[in-house]
C-alpha cells in the first residue's frame, strides 16, 4: 500500500507531514539550519533573477 492510498488528506496536509516527518528525523538544530541555507539560497536566486 502506497503512502497516498493510506492517507486521503490535501496536497497541504501531506506537505506538512512531510516537513514534520523530515524535522523529526533530522532534529530541530539541523532542520533550522536546512531551513536558514534554503531561505538564503532562495533570497540569492531572486537576487539574480532581478
Amino acid at each position: 500500500m502506497h503512502y497516498t492510498e493510506q492517507y486521503k488528506g490535501s496536497k497541504e496536509e501531506m506537505d506538512a507531514q512531510a516537513i514534520e516527518g523530515v524535522r523529526r528525523y533530522l532534529g530541530q538544530d539541523l532542520f533550522r539550519k536546512v531551513t536558514l541555507e534554503m531561505k538564503e539560497a532562495v533570497a540569492n536566486i531572486q537576487n539574480l533573477s532581478q
